[in-house]
C-alpha cells in the first residue's frame, strides 16, 4: 500500500498533455491557466478586454428632457432599459445597472435616452442609459 499526496497527483500531467485545443474544455488543476478556487486567467483577461473595450461606450452628456449633466452609458444590442447586452461580460452591468436588488426607477426618457435614478447605499446616483438597439455596435 502506497502513501499519495491527496492534493496532488500525476495523473494531472499526463491529462495536461492530452487537452484539446480549447482551454475552457480543460478548466481544473491541470489547466495552465486555472488560478486556483475557480479562477481561470483567460477569463479574466477577457473580462479585463471587454472592459477596456466598454469605455467608448461611456461619458458625461447632458439630459435631452432635463438639461441636467450626468454620466452617459450605452447599452448596445439591447431596446429595453434595464436588459443588459449579452455583447459584454456581465461584470460590467453592474458598474452600469448596480446589483439587481438594488431599488432603481425612471425619471424621465426621450428617444432612446432613460434618465434613471439607481439607489447605492445611503444616497441616490442618477445617470443616462441610451439603448442603441438590437443591431448596433
Amino acid at each position: 500500500m502506497s502513501l499519495e499526496d491527496p492534493y496532488y497527483n500525476d495523473y494531472y500531467e499526463d491529462d495536461y498533455e492530452d487537452e484539446s485545443d480549447d482551454p475552457c474544455d480543460n478548466c481544473g488543476p491541470s489547466c495552465r491557466y486555472w488560478m486556483g478556487d475557480g479562477l481561470c486567467e483567460l477569463v479574466i483577461e477577457e473580462q479585463a478586454r471587454q472592459r477596456e473595450e466598454y469605455e467608448k461606450h461611456i461619458r458625461m452628456s447632458k439630459c435631452p428632457v432635463c438639461g441636467k449633466e450626468l454620466q452617459e452609458f450605452d447599452i448596445p444590442n439591447s431596446d429595453q432599459l434595464w436588459i443588459w447586452s449579452a455583447k459584454y461580460d456581465p461584470t460590467i452591468a453592474l458598474e452600469v445597472y448596480g446589483p439587481i436588488w438594488l431599488k432603481k426607477g425612471e425619471i424621465h426618457a426621450q428617444g432612446q435616452v432613460h434618465h434613471v435614478w439607481i439607489e447605492w447605499g445611503t444616497g441616490v446616483e442618477e445617470r443616462l442609459i441610451r439603448l442603441l438597439g438590437k443591431e448596433a455596435e
